[in-house]
């Protein structure tokens, strides 16, 4: 979508590269693109396991709760009226006609366009609704429940899920699906003359020290192309039950 599209040409432009940031937050469906920066998913397994990892990456086909008229003033005796009621809205499900005054929302007292916009910025999907509107000589009073958008992307395929923390040489990961995966240590990161600790899922998996290989340097040069890339070695983290 074109507003997505735009949406992450402008994270890319304001974010600063720092591939060894330390704390990455990733999910993936595929291990072709298991990897960021210094950690890698290189086995996706469907576990039965509680949830680990929060879900980070929805997104919602409709982001911001609208309520779904529009209003026009018709002169200083009518005021503001309701001049039309969009189709699966809120409001066509409350019953909202064409020529209603709205009165409030919830508690905030509301007329013109603009107010019901502030209104609704308070609102999110699933909270319920009041609305009170003059219709005629009557006061009537509408209750119900804001609805639920569905994501905007699909989710058909088990998807793996890592977080994970570099705090000194002290690494802790929660993973969801995950059956392995791979640290990759840089020098930047890491203090090479002392053991390196990886904990998953509160169970230390690796407590030693590395040596630099140049086979992984070598390695990862050819994937890359990147000096800012370069690891000195991997680990490799085994988790057949998930942790």
């Amino acid at each position: 979508m074109a507003y997505e599209r735009d949406r992450s040409s402008e994270f890319i432009a304001a974010a600063t590269r720092d591939p060894h940031r330390s704390i990455i937050a990733w999910k993936t469906a595929h291990i072709e693109t298991g990897r960021c920066d210094w950690i890698e998913v290189t086995d996706i397994r469907v576990l039965d396991q509680p949830n680990r990892v929060a879900d980070l990456n929805l997104s919602w086909e409709s982001e911001a709760v609208q309520f779904g008229v529009g209003i026009e003033f018709r002169g200083a005796d009518e005021g503001f009226v309701v001049s039309g009621v969009e189709p699966g809205t809120i409001a066509r499900e409350l019953g909202i006609k064409n020529g209603d005054k709205l009165v409030r929302i919830d508690q905030m007292p509301v007329r013109t366009q603009m107010e019901v916009s502030i209104a609704m910025e308070a609102k999110t999907m699933g909270d319920p609704i009041e609305v009170e509107v003059l219709r005629g000589e009557e006061n009537l009073v509408f209750q119900g429940v804001l609805p639920e958008y569905p994501p905007a992307y699909r989710r058909d395929l088990p998807t793996a899920a890592v977080f994970a923390k570099a705090d000194g040489n002290t690494v802790e990961i929660e993973t969801q699906n995950v059956g392995q995966l791979k640290v990759y240590v840089s020098d930047s990161m890491f203090d090479l003359t002392q053991p390196i600790q990886v904990v998953c899922n509160g169970e230390t998996r690796f407590l030693n020290r590395i040596e630099p290989s140049l086979n992984s340097v070598l390695s990862q040069w050819l994937k890359d192309w990147d000096r800012a890339t370069v690891f000195v070695a991997e680990i490799v983290i085994d988790l057949p039950d998930g942790g």
